[in-house]
């Protein structure tokens, strides 16, 4: 059985256990590997797109997304949105008043969205550079502390032109957020895995490859054959946030690049699925390089590098860069990227190059083909990673499929 979303169905279609339905300008796109899209005589079902809101709900925050949901569905061609929608009726909390509690205890208001708006708070002193790192509009922090203040009935911090100062009482409240929220991450972790395993549900996280499309094709197709209480979510996730995801109980396995210094912690166990190697480009397939059997680096010096920034993993970037310099490429970087779908589409566009697996050599991303390089060869491969302590029933029966899947696949060599 399959649970999840696009990713796993648009896999579980090209495993060849059924079909689906796709919209009309998807099927006019980039189909997922191994798929056709084929018109359905007479079914022409319109989907509309609605955005909703407890009716009791009024932060201001919530009406704040609500219009700027709308404003961006008034750009889409054929939008239906009304002139005059009715929005959410936003009401300000009061910066004070007497709490009904008794002394001592949590007051309900307090989410956790407060305790990381203190946090963030306490360490940038500022209000504009703390909803930068929450990825918020200052507004809507002010609001977040504001309903803190109001909650806890405290003086938590004064605001000035020069930044915010904890108050006394601030200061503690925030001393404190650490501790609660590793506290709260801790049982969400445990309560997660606990509810996956009895479910028989177990989350795995790939890389969005043909290598991994083909591994989790033939996973799926073996666990539906001898597993089929089992649940399998599939998810699209980069490498380096694999590692952190199953870190924080999100997933249980990942399908990841193999990239060096994975495993920081020394707490995740890792294994080599499928060797791979990096030593060619991916180009438009209507460029002017598209027609070439081999390029150089001199080929390829005038022509923007489609790649990631260096933060996103270091040691990656730091060993493809100077298997590049080597073959006398000092690649021309305009813009990075941290999602391979993102390089590949603009590859295919004829906006630059970006790197190519030997995998990809009879199935390249829709647009694009695959050239190799002289001289650039860095070894690769897929990688599949898994805590060490994990003892989930459900993990472990899909780690037995996917060993037994392995040894097939070397059999057959």
């Amino acid at each position: 059985m399959i649970d999840g979303g696009l990713r796993d169905t648009h896999i579980g279609v090209a495993a060849g256990r059924g079909w689906a339905a796709i919209g009309r300008s998807r099927a006019a796109g980039a189909l997922p590997q191994g798929t056709v899209a084929v018109p359905i005589t007479g079914l022409g079902t319109t989907l509309v797109g609605v955005v909703s809101w407890r009716r009791s709900d009024r932060r201001p925050v919530v009406r704040t997304t609500v219009e700027a949901v709308l404003a961006a569905a008034r750009k889409l061609p054929n939008t239906r949105v009304r002139p005059d929608p009715a929005l959410p009726v936003a009401t300000l909390p009061r910066a004070s008043g007497k709490m009904r509690r008794p002394d001592g205890t949590m007051p309900p208001a307090v989410e956790v969205r407060h305790l990381r708006a203190m946090l963030a708070v306490a360490a940038t002193q500022t209000i504009g550079r703390a909803a930068e790192r929450l990825g918020i509009t200052q507004p809507a922090l002010s609001r977040q502390l504001g309903e803190l203040e109001h909650a806890s009935g405290l003086h938590l911090m004064d605001r000035s032109a020069r930044g915010v100062q904890l108050t006394p009482a601030g200061s503690a409240f925030a001393g404190d957020c650490p501790a609660i929220l590793l506290e709260l991450e801790r049982i969400l972790q445990d309560t997660t895995r606990a509810r996956r395993g009895m479910e028989g549900r177990c989350v795995i996280a790939a890389v969005p490859t043909a290598t991994t499309g083909e591994i989790l094709s033939r996973l799926l197709a073996a666990t539906a054959e001898k597993h089929p209480h089992l649940h399998l979510v599939i998810e699209e996730m980069a490498t380096p946030l694999q590692v952190d995801a199953i870190g924080r109980g999100e997933i249980d396995l990942g399908l990841a690049h193999s990239y060096p210094a994975l495993d920081k912690t020394g707490s995740l166990k890792l294994d080599l699925l499928q060797d791979d190697r990096v030593d060619a480009a991916l180009v438009s397939a209507t460029g002017p390089l598209a027609g070439r059997k081999r390029l150089t680096g001199k080929d390829l010096a005038d022509v923007p590098f489609l790649f990631m920034e260096r933060s996103f993993h270091p040691a990656f970037y730091d060993r493809i860069m100077s298997a590049l310099r080597g073959i006398g490429l000092e690649p021309r970087v305009e813009g990075t990227y941290d999602g391979l779908r993102a390089v590949w589409s603009l590859s295919a566009q004829g906006k630059g190059w970006c790197l190519g697996f030997r995998s990809q050599a009879t199935h390249p991303p829709a647009g694009t083909v695959l050239i190799p390089v002289t001289g650039f060869d860095v070894p690769w491969g897929i990688t599949l990673i898994r805590r060490k302590t994990d003892v989930s029933e459900t993990v472990r029966t899909v780690l037995d499929v996917l060993k037994g899947l392995a040894n097939k696949r070397k059999g057959k060599r």
